[in-house]
């Protein structure tokens, strides 16, 4: 018999941790524990497989998420710096009429 249990990881609330048990019984073979064993063997070995497998999606996933931060605080402090300069220069534009108007009233 084979059962898959998924539950709640002691660890954290975030994981979840999955669980196989199978029951193995070879009948009619006079090396029935050698099948039982490579039975046995063979399950825990793509159980293992399998688990290295999702904890490498999961790191590639991870890594692609950490990148996406990095270029998201990168743009975001380019953007902040393009709009600060185009602030100090409209601050600059708005100031030259008013010297200009403050010139000509000296000179009369």
């Amino acid at each position: 018999s084979l059962s898959v249990k998924i539950i709640k990881h002691l660890a954290g609330h975030i994981r979840t941790q999955q669980t196989h048990d199978a029951t193995i019984k070879v009948f009619g073979l006079s090396f029935k524990d050698y099948c039982e064993n490579m039975i046995k063997t063979t399950m825990a070995a793509n159980a293992g497989k399998g688990r290295q497998a999702m904890e490498n999606v999961i790191a590639v996933i991870n890594r692609e998420v950490q990148d996406l931060a990095i270029n998201l605080e990168q743009a975001t402090s380019r953007l902040n710096t393009e709009f600060e300069q185009a602030k100090q220069g409209l601050e600059q534009a708005a100031r030259i009429p008013q010297v200009m108007c403050e010139g000509s009233s000296n000179s009369r």
